[in-house]
């Protein structure tokens, strides 16, 4: 057995670094040992190993719109890519979309988000200024609302304005920092 061999050896396993043929009886040495599964820690008999992987190319099996391979059958023969079926269905994926993305970050449903901003109207709960709710609407993407909670609790507040929020985040949500920006406005304002 060649050094390098030897080397490779030493690196398994007591019973694993034993072994000299694999299960279907082809030796585990010299040009028969897979490189790949070599480099991270494990011998495959290489003829094995092509033999698994013409078997998976010939059998036909159930695939979905982007996964037209080789032996493959696809289910859907209605789109020819995922950029297709996207604009199929872009309506539909946003809306799920989004509701996924409620879910996740504030534990609510979607119909319970629009029923907490239908409840609250169209007005900032921060400054009583009107949200802007539609979109691509030219300069107006800091009076879009969002939904406020408290970072430390997680209990959900109101709807603001974007930038509301962000000038709430950069003062750390702290009312003390808030009542002492008020009063430097004020101090400033009155001298003018």
């Amino acid at each position: 057995m060649p050094a390098s061999e030897r080397s490779i050896l030493a690196g398994f396993a007591g019973k694993n670094a034993a072994k000299t043929h694999c299960p279907n009886g082809h030796c585990l040495s010299g040009d028969n040992l897979c490189k790949f599964h070599l480099r991270r820690g494990s011998r495959v008999c290489r003829t094995c190993a092509n033999a698994r992987r013409r078997v998976k190319i010939r059998m036909p099996r159930r695939a979905n719109a982007t996964s037209f391979k080789k032996g493959r059958i696809a289910t859907n023969k209605l789109f020819a890519s995922e950029g297709e079926r996207y604009l199929a269905h872009r309506d539909e994926i946003l809306i799920r979309t989004r509701a996924n993305g409620i879910k996740t970050r504030f534990g609510i449903t979607m119909p319970e988000y629009v029923q907490m901003k239908k409840m609250q109207g169209p007005l900032c709960a921060m400054c009583g200024e009107i949200m802007i709710t539609e979109r691509r609407t030219r300069g107006t993407s800091g009076r879009s609302p969002l939904l406020d909670h408290d970072h430390n609790t997680g209990q959900l507040r109101a709807f603001i304005h974007r930038n509301c929020n962000a000038a709430l985040g950069l003062l750390s949500e702290d009312p003390q920092k808030l009542r002492q920006a008020a009063e430097y406005l004020e101090k400033y304002r009155a001298s003018q």
